[in-house]
């Protein structure tokens, strides 16, 4: 959470990123500049000086004001494909950037889990020859200098710190098999979660509940595994696979009626390496989040957010900050 000092500092921010870039257009700046000028005064008027909570006002750069210190922040990310310590530094400089620690990580498949670069599926040693990224696992299945600096003993991160997260269609899979709801790397960190499990994560008197079904429908989940969660309670429905839908018809008619049963109140998914998408079924808000990955010389946006839970209210919303702009490949 910011306080008023920490909110100055977040305009500033932002608008030396709007001369650094807009500057040749006098008319936008001008335009985003009144905009930030609006957002100001809206974000005063909900300013709560006892720091116990501050409410989130939406603006042009994302949220401006984030939560108390009793919120529990839970990160949420899309395909890895082995980009795993490109995603963990963007996760540090948020947590630099807003003053607030994560508390968990959930990961919706195809992290890139080959800790035996000799069972590489075939679509994914052929990236791997262009973008040795793909390999990114090995980093933190070893002890390395990048792994400990995330995980080590001065880390970046809280020691409570975990990545939970479901299979993919380009995993290891057999290597999975032997690490049943386990961790699979060398720091304890990376826990796989088995389809049609519901865990829950607990923290600051909050509690909230994570279902998974990990793979694509037929080869990777079954019918009966998406229907024994049917008749289940649970906030968060974590799969690989996409809705079905008309744009999108290659997707899962099978996790469209789980949620239209269960109704959650969250639902993501990955898969399709697409700008993150946002469809509504009944109540639940289904995000499909885009791969975490540089497309050029930028981050392929709307791939990670944020699940931020209160003792009233749940809300996500895609890290797309004025600061990511300073993240290069």
């Amino acid at each position: 959470m910011k306080n008023e000092e920490g909110v100055t500092e977040h305009y500033n921010g932002i608008e030396t990123f709007i001369s650094e870039r807009y500057s040749p257009d006098k008319k936008l700046t001008e335009r985003i500049e009144t905009q930030l000028d609006e957002e100001k005064k809206l974000n005063a008027e909900f300013y709560d000086s006892s720091l116990t909570h501050v409410k989130t006002v939406r603006g042009l750069f994302g949220p401006t004001y984030e939560y108390s210190p009793e919120t529990l922040n839970i990160a949420v990310l899309g395909d890895l494909h082995g980009n795993i310590e490109l995603a963990l530094n963007i996760l540090d400089r948020w947590q630099k950037k807003t003053k607030r620690q994560l508390d968990y990580i959930l990961q919706v498949g195809d992290l890139g889990a080959f800790p035996d670069i000799t069972r590489l599926d075939k679509t994914t040693r052929n990236f791997a020859k262009k973008h040795p990224e793909e390999l990114g696992f090995q980093k933190f299945y070893n002890q390395t200098p990048e792994g400990d600096y995330f995980f080590g003993e001065n880390a970046c991160f809280s020691k409570d710190l975990v990545l939970y997260f479901i299979k993919g269609n380009h995993e290891d899979l057999d290597f999975l098999s032997q690490h049943k709801n386990d961790s699979v790397d060398h720091y304890h960190r990376f826990i796989y979660v088995l389809n049609d499990e519901i865990i829950t994560l607990s923290r600051k008197n909050k509690r909230i509940k994570i279902a998974s079904l990990g793979g694509i429908e037929q080869d990777g989940f079954t019918s009966k595994e998406a229907k024994r969660l049917y008749a289940q309670e649970f906030d968060v429905l974590l799969t690989h696979q996409h809705l079905k839908d008309e744009q999108r018809p290659c997707g899962s008619a099978e996790i469209v009626s789980l949620i239209e049963n269960a109704q959650p109140k969250f639902h993501f998914s990955g898969h399709v390496h697409k700008e993150g998408k946002l469809s509504f079924i009944g109540d639940t808000e289904s995000y499909n989040l885009n791969e975490v990955k540089f497309r050029g010389k930028h981050l392929a946006p709307n791939s990670i957010g944020i699940l931020s839970v209160n003792d009233d209210t749940q809300d996500f919303s895609f890290i797309n900050h004025y600061w990511l702009e300073e993240i290069k490949k």
